[in-house]
């Protein structure tokens, strides 16, 4: 995953298995078109186990910072929001907090 970033991002276990990614400075297509190199890098690599080889997948939500966050939790909840919009269109996929609000239309 971090090979797939930039100097300037960083990356932290939120907890279980989701992480959180800061994209500093990026707009919300530079960061969708960032998860989908990190869903597809992942997606394309193995990982060796005692029992053999495992493929993983990453389903990858995405929210950018508003004018109308108040705090970070706010753009986090959007983010998670995209998660699982992601999550229930198939999984292995990127999905936006802007997506969402589509969505719910």
């Amino acid at each position: 995953m971090t090979s797939c970033l930039r100097a300037a991002d960083a990356v932290g276990r939120l907890g279980g298995e989701e992480f959180v990614i800061l994209f500093p400075g990026a707009d919300t297509q530079a960061a969708a078109g960032a998860g989908e190199r990190i869903r597809r890098a992942l997606a394309d690599s193995t990982i060796a186990t005692a029992g053999g080889h495992v493929r993983i997948t990453a389903s990858l939500g995405i929210a950018t910072r508003t004018a109308e966050d108040g705090t970070p939790t706010s753009v986090l909840g959007r983010a998670d929001e995209a998660l699982y919009t992601a999550k229930a269109a198939g999984r292995n996929r990127v999905k936006t907090s802007g997506e969402v609000a589509l969505v719910e239309s």
